[in-house]
């Protein structure tokens, strides 16, 4: 939160400051300072006012991360295991093998570099396509709108793998993926100590009207990223945005809140 209000400030006072990010949580090392989206949440949902605005440099120290309670590593690792499930099964068995090495540094910074790299990989490609956002915002369109409709009981981390673990399921309703990637998303996110299913305070109709403000949104219907396999994007003739109806979206939700 503090990476991205102190994002929002340098875009917009006196029309851009010079902004240095030295990030302090696990999620703002791998993922908020990394990324030239800058923005706040509004009451109707979350980064709806913002701009697109690259930090000047970014200092990151595993080091900072020794004072982290256990509670905010755990919310942290959502971004990493979001790359490894799109981008790289090699990277998705390098963190099963180190779950027990949350608090290890020399872990911590070969996760953080990894996870950056792959990062940055999506980064390039968004000159040239969408892709590249899409597969970055794999989870969020559902996690985003988990977060808002409990009233941020959820943190991100925690909404960003129950977003995953349902656009997961979406993969399987569509014929897309099959169960044993759920089974895998099941495996990594219990790994690390994330939830998988959606809090019974949370009611379905308040999800998918936060869905409707994602910036994903198309024609009043939502465009998600979707799994082949671990590390395996599915892909349309027009990319990996894949459109997907209310009503698979409603049954997937429920599907997993039945669990």
């Amino acid at each position: 939160m503090v990476n991205n209000l102190g994002g929002f400030i340098a875009a917009t006072l006196y029309r851009g400051l010079t902004l240095v990010h030295l990030p302090t949580s696990l999620m703002a090392q791998v993922d908020a300072a990394i990324d030239r989206k800058q923005a706040v949440n509004h009451p109707l949902g979350k980064n709806l006012i913002g701009s697109l605005y690259s930090p000047h440099a970014v200092f990151i120290d595993p080091r900072l991360l020794r004072t982290l309670s256990a509670m905010q590593l755990r919310n942290g690792m959502a971004e990493p295991i979001k790359h490894a499930l799109t981008q790289s099964n090699s990277f998705f068995r390098f963190l099963i093998e180190n779950a027990d090495r949350l608090h290890d540094p020399a872990f911590l910074e070969t996760m953080i570099k990894k996870t950056i790299r792959l990062k940055l990989g999506l980064m390039r490609l968004n000159g040239k396509t969408v892709d590249g956002e899409f597969i970055m915002q794999y989870g969020h369109c559902i996690g985003h709108a988990l977060e808002r409709s409990s009233n941020y009981a959820l943190s991100h981390g925690e909404a960003i793998a129950i977003g995953m673990r349902i656009s997961a399921e979406v993969s399987l309703a569509k014929g897309i993926g099959n169960s044993a990637l759920i089974d895998a998303h099941d495996l990594i996110l219990k790994k690390y100590g994330l939830p998988t299913v959606v809090p019974d305070s949370v009611k379905v109709v308040n999800v998918l009207k936060s869905v409707e403000y994602d910036k994903g949104m198309l024609q009043r219907t939502p465009r998600l990223c979707l799994l082949r396999s671990v590390g395996e994007v599915y892909r349309e003739r027009a990319g990996c945005a894949v459109y997907v109806s209310w009503p698979v979206l409603k049954r997937s939700l429920l599907r997993n809140m039945s669990h």
